[in-house]
């Protein structure tokens, strides 16, 4: 299989995900009372740690971004210009189907052309393969990690079965 062939599920299930725990999150607050948006959106785990809105943010362009790096495409993500959780859901929305329209016959012979890789105060010229397994896909997963332990932690009732589910080709 190819790194395409791998990763590009792997960012759709994500964004499911992402999808899925914020739908529960404004179910929550409805049954709640609370406004979802004042509650979550700029919820944090900890205080210097950057909010929901940025990881919901930060997870969609990284999949735009490493298929790009795949493709062989510079991939310019979406505006990050969403004030609402509903808003949040949309760019969900609008990356998957960006994801989904992207031909995956782009991406032949293209893992192991060089690419530019922003990471730890420099920029390296890697071959995309290894952009994307080292560095672009463990960091999608820390933002959607950090979303889910954020609305985890304010309460909303998620548990292993909300992330995990959509992962499940078998489900």
């Amino acid at each position: 299989m190819s790194t395409y062939e791998i990763v590009a599920p792997l960012f759709i299930s994500g964004l499911q995900t992402y999808d899925h725990i914020l739908s529960q999150a404004e179910t929550f607050a409805k049954e709640k009372g609370l406004n979802v948006d004042e509650t979550f959106f700029e919820a944090r785990l900890i205080d210097d740690q950057l909010p929901l809105k940025f990881q919901v943010q930060n997870t969609t362009s990284l999949a735009q971004i490493n298929i790009g790096r795949l493709i062989g495409e510079e991939v310019t993500p979406f505006d990050k210009d969403e004030t609402t959780v509903a808003d949040l859901r949309k760019r969900v929305q609008k990356t998957l189907e960006w994801l989904k329209s992207v031909d995956a016959s782009k991406a032949a012979n293209k893992e192991g052309e060089s690419v530019s890789l922003p990471a730890l105060g420099n920029t390296h010229q890697v071959p995309a393969k290894v952009a994307v397994l080292t560095h672009g896909l463990p960091n999608y997963f820390f933002h959607l990690n950090a979303g889910y332990a954020i609305l985890r932690s304010k309460g909303v009732p998620l548990g292993k079965k909300d992330y995990l589910t959509t992962f499940l080709t078998f489900a």
